[in-house]
């Protein structure tokens, strides 16, 4: 893998897994799993995504996570024989909330939303996800090949504005914000183009974004 590689491919979690923490790589698995929200069966399965989120973000201790966890093995089969479509989606929870699975939530959270367009051409919807899993991607990690950090003492000019932007970003899962994000560290005197460019890029951003992410002290 190279940057090259790193910037064309589709999707590679077995790299995110090596140059990221655990806790990231949970927050990548949840995201895909959000896409396809509309397609997870049960509530169970809902709720196993949102404490997989609060484990990420340290809210739940590992035990909660370890008890849903059960919970959704012990559906697997249940479910699985509902349709493909549930079969896939169920497998997408299941590898979301462990630990030793974290190559199969976007594997199979693709595999679900192309089944769920159309069984005749369902690698083109696996496709089409698995490049929006490639934004996720990008937003949740940075490119390892050119490590960037940003200087705390930016952070701390004009009454921590930048800082306070941040955080209200995260606690209103509101990343429309990011436009504003990038003034607020251009005032304070950031010059990182890739820092800037990232917060003003069109596109998605989700919950676990490296940047506010940095900012807030979470990586």
């Amino acid at each position: 893998m190279n940057e090259g590689t790193w910037f064309r491919n589709i999707l590679c979690v077995s790299v995110v897994a090596v140059v990221t923490t655990i806790g990231a790589v949970f927050v990548l698995n949840t995201v895909c799993c959000r896409g396809i929200w509309n397609l997870l069966p049960e509530k169970k399965s809902r709720e196993a995504i949102e404490i997989a989120e609060g484990y990420a973000d340290g809210r739940f201790e590992r035990t909660v996570l370890d008890g849903i966890e059960k919970a959704i093995n012990s559906s697997l089969g249940r479910i699985s024989l509902q349709s493909e479509v549930a079969e896939y989606a169920i497998t997408a929870v299941a590898s979301a909330v462990s630990q030793d699975r974290v190559e199969e939530a976007a594997e199979a959270a693709a595999v679900s939303a192309g089944l769920a367009r159309t069984h005749c051409r369902w690698k083109e919807g696996k496709d089409e996800e698995r490049k929006w899993q490639t934004g996720v991607l990008r937003d949740i990690i940075p490119t390892p090949f050119c490590p960037i950090t940003i200087n705390p003492t930016l952070l701390a000019k004009n009454n921590s504005g930048a800082r306070k932007i941040a955080q209200s970003i995260y606690d209103d899962r509101a990343f429309d914000r990011m436009p504003i994000l990038a003034d607020a560290l251009e005032e304070a005197g950031c010059t990182d183009a890739v820092i800037l460019n990232h917060c003003r890029q069109p596109g998605e951003h989700f919950l676990g974004c490296w940047i506010v992410d940095s900012i807030l002290g979470k990586r």
